[in-house]
């Protein structure tokens, strides 16, 4: 799992970097009167600027991830899980929970709710919220697909890198490995990449509405993921809380981005060669 999280991670992040100098279409008049001298086209991609333009939106997304206040609070996280990871409480809630509390009923939700963190299934998902959104970005569902579709991958670039981090730097094992003790790159399951990605969604969404009551559902939905990974026997508590906290802090850094008012968006691009997505500033 680490080694498709590295390959995934490092798969989005070349995207986002090499399309990054790519902006938004202009129609033909604007060319004309740009003084282009030639029909628009295929090769008439526009470029707004140096690739480093584009790197300022990665660069903004980062920026807010490792600023003090997210680290405190990444800090925090570590911090009130280690006594849960390193002591007998990890294993008692497993054992406890195990015995008395699964069953068939919360296995059938579970295995509905695991799905969510499947990177073979967020992605496409992700990215088809983007495509669908685009293409009817005019009215206010399509808005706000294309918005929920590109915040959830720029949290997934934001968060990965991370994510893979912690899961070597503690080196925890799986339940049916060994215990959840944290020894230092000696395995690779400290973090939960199911919770981490399965929450994204659900914190990306709750995000984007000022409803309280929406927010409280959206953010309680976000945990179902990580539960899931817990009641199958995947994952310890400690583990599968720490992937739910890596993508709260992924989804704060782009929703603070969003916030202090960066002209950024991430939007699909048709090339001679093939399609990707563009990151697009307007200024």
């Amino acid at each position: 799992m680490s080694r498709l999280l590295g390959t995934l991670g490092a798969a989005l992040m070349s995207g986002l970097a090499f399309s990054s100098c790519a902006g938004p279409s202009r129609k033909p008049a604007e060319l004309q009167d740009a003084g282009a001298g030639h029909p628009a086209g295929p090769s008439a991609s526009p470029i707004l600027g140096p690739a480093s333009r584009g790197w300022r939106a990665i660069w903004e997304d980062h920026k807010n991830f490792y600023s003090p206040y997210n680290l405190e609070n990444m800090l925090l996280g570590m911090a009130l899980a280690a006594p849960v990871a390193n002591t007998s409480a990890d294993r008692d809630l497993r054992e406890q929970y195990q015995l008395h509390l699964r069953s068939s009923a919360t296995d059938g939700a579970a295995d509905v709710f695991e799905r969510a963190g499947d990177y073979f299934i967020a992605l496409p998902v992700f990215a088809g919220a983007t495509l669908a959104g685009a293409a009817a970005k005019d009215t206010y569902a399509g808005s706000v697909l294309f918005d929920w579709g590109q915040r959830s991958l720029r949290s997934m670039a934001v968060g990965v890198p991370p994510l893979l981090f912690w899961q070597r730097a503690l080196g925890a094992s799986r339940p049916n490995e060994d215990d959840s003790r944290w020894h230092p790159f000696q395995d690779n399951n400290a973090v939960s990449g199911h919770s981490f990605v399965g929450a994204i969604p659900f914190l990306t969404a709750a995000s984007m509405t000022d409803a309280w009551h929406w927010r409280c559902l959206l953010v309680t939905a976000s945990l179902a993921p990580g539960w899931a990974r817990f009641n199958n026997d995947d994952h310890y508590f400690s583990q599968a809380a720490l992937g739910w906290w890596l993508a709260a802090l992924s989804v704060f850094a782009v929703d603070h981005s969003e916030r202090s008012g960066i002209p950024l968006s991430l939007e699909p691009m048709v090339l001679p060669q093939g399609g990707g997505f563009s990151l697009v500033f307007r200024f």
